[in-house]
């Protein structure tokens, strides 16, 4: 099984430029003795390789191989291979000069800023329905094999994210033709199996055995699940990686259907969609690797991990049947090396217990020594139960303040008209009077409000357990994973306050003030119980695919001392 995971000091827009000092051998030691066997670098062909049919491709090309190189000889004594990641054809910026030197290879211009702060720009695909792109995939494949030789794989995606393809961003011809004149006689999934079998081609021409990982993230822009239409014309060794939580819908505690449409440790799957898939997929005898966070997820991603390790039990149960391939276990972030990981390693071991009570047990005792085991296992139990109540939703989780709320100031004042809540998984700037009504999806905010104001109560509870399980026990692993549940709980508890304030600016008046400050004295309380929690601990308050703190104690002592101006 091929079990890929990634450094938390790799940063994605450059992986493949520091890959030399990101991926060093003490580094590569810590991740083979975690349990994985291969690690995941982004790369961008017109990067990485030179071309001589396009002179500016390439101008850091030997610097880039040699960093890849250095990484699978490195890897090969510590048992951990190379997997390269991409998005191809990857675009260019609509205002490049290369579309005045290659008109016959440009395609649609999608509409979208791309960068944050004053950097926005917008970006314009390669065209796949024209030969010179294709040939352009099939080359680079080739010689992407041949310059990195001993690569476990490449795994591709091939819809959504950044502009690639003339489809990349349009959906289905049914929401009208895409703008390209080549493409707009053609389906997405005609467009996407051109890419990949192009890839494949390209790569068979020096190994066929090296497999090429056609990644499903958002085919369902494209087609109703599960995807017949690009799975059925894949060339052969081409294997399918399927998102092991998307594609499904559960109900919540408050009897609500919630889509499942992101990755999530509080939901165990495998989705609807990943089973479908599958069983496509395994028709054909493709090889099927999964998608999953095992770190954390967008449900809150700047704190080092989210122990949901019950839920995580529930996962390597289910892998156990299903006869992968192999696993992706992180994004570009969630990619720590903490209890998740050693836990969700455990439990797909050969050691590991059938019965789930004994597998959390000697888990906890391997963890914790000296610890109260039964005390551990409840609290593990309870934190799973705070998050069946969470507000599980694309808006609420890309958009809702979760990941830096207790960092962010309270003022008693109305919304600033036009003025909407920020990315929440990137450095936008904050402002605590934006409209944060982006992030609502299907909840009322009294729903989100109710949610997690039972989710802050069920794991301040299970906390208290944790801690006093913990308090016998030694070694290094106590210490830290008390420390992220306690930042967890101030999260929640924060965000909790932010949605009841919400409540009243959205309607503010003078009458509003008394109610403010008494959320006002619940969030003093939340700040003073962070501040040294994420003094103690560094891990915490920074996003790795923001590549920034979003929460650090010199923000929350400027709040504290705002706050309690007020009183």
């Amino acid at each position: 099984m091929l079990n890929v995971f990634r450094s938390s000091a790799a940063a994605f827009e450059h992986d493949a430029e520091r890959a030399d000092t990101v991926y060093t051998d003490d580094e590569l030691r810590r991740i083979a003795d975690a349990g994985f066997n291969a690690v995941w670098i982004r790369t961008i062909y017109r990067e990485l390789l030179r071309n001589p049919r396009y002179p500016s491709f390439g101008e850091d090309s030997a610097r880039l191989l040699r960093n890849l190189n250095t990484v699978v000889e490195r890897g090969a004594k510590h048992g951990v291979r190379l997997v390269i990641y991409n998005q191809e054809p990857f675009g260019l910026r609509a205002d490049s000069p290369f579309w005045n030197e290659h008109p016959e290879m440009g395609g649609t211009v999608w509409d979208h800023d791309f960068g944050v702060g004053d950097d926005h720009f917008h970006m314009r695909a390669m065209c796949v329905s024209s030969e010179p792109v294709r040939d352009y995939l099939r080359d680079s494949s080739a010689q992407l094999l041949e310059s990195v030789p001993g690569i476990a794989g490449l795994i591709t995606i091939s819809a959504s994210e950044f502009m690639s393809h003339c489809y990349s961003h349009h959906g289905r011809t049914s929401q009208g033709r895409v703008a390209c004149p080549r493409c707009a006689e053609r389906t997405a999934a005609d467009v996407v199996v051109d890419v990949l079998n192009c890839m494949r081609d390209g790569m068979d021409r020096v190994d066929p055995a090296v497999p090429l990982v056609a990644w499903n993230w958002s085919w369902i822009l494209y087609e109703d699940d599960p995807q017949p239409n690009i799975i059925n014309r894949l060339r052969p060794h081409t294997s399918i990686q399927a998102d092991f939580e998307r594609g499904d819908w559960i109900t919540d505690p408050y009897g609500q259907q919630v889509e499942i449409n992101e990755y999530s440790l509080s939901y165990v799957g495998p989705s609807k969609r990943f089973r479908d898939v599958r069983e496509l997929a395994r028709e054909q005898e493709r090889p099927v690797y999964a998608k999953l966070q095992i770190g954390t997820t967008h449900e809150i991603a700047s704190v080092s991990n989210l122990p949901l390790i019950t839920r995580l039990l529930g996962k390597t149960s289910e892998f156990k049947k299903l006869g992968l391939a192999g696993f992706m276990g992180c994004w570009n972030f969630g990619t720590m090396l903490t209890l998740n990981t050693r836990a969700f390693n455990f439990f797909l071991s050969d050691t590991c217990p059938e019965s789930e009570h004994d597998a959390l047990q000697m888990l906890a005792a391997n963890e914790f020594p000296g610890a109260d085991l039964s005390g551990v296992l409840a609290a593990w139990e309870g934190f799973g139960e705070a998050f069946d109540y969470y507000p599980f939703s694309i808006p609420f989780l890309y958009m809702s303040p979760i990941n830096y709320s207790v960092a962010l100031p309270m003022h008693p004042c109305p919304y600033a008209p036009g003025q909407r809540i920020k990315r929440s998984w990137l450095m936008d700037p904050r402002d605590d009077n934006d409209d944060p009504s982006s992030s609502f999806g299907p909840f009322t905010p009294e729903q989100i409000a109710e949610r997690l104001d039972r989710l802050a109560e069920l794991w301040s509870r299970a906390l208290k357990v944790y801690a006093a399980a913990l308090e016998g026990a030694t070694g290094e692993a106590a210490r830290e994973e008390l420390s992220v549940a306690r930042c967890i709980d101030v999260c929640m508890r924060s965000v909790r306050n932010y949605y009841r304030l919400h409540l009243l600016k959205r309607e503010w008046n003078d009458a509003m003030l008394q109610p403010f400050l008494e959320i006002v004295r619940d969030e003093i309380q939340v700040v003073e119980d962070a501040i040294p929690l994420y003094e103690a601990d560094e891990r915490q308050g920074f996003h790795i695919e923001a590549q920034g703190s979003m929460v650090t104690p010199e923000l929350m002592r400027e709040k504290l001392e705002l706050l309690q101006a007020y009183l």
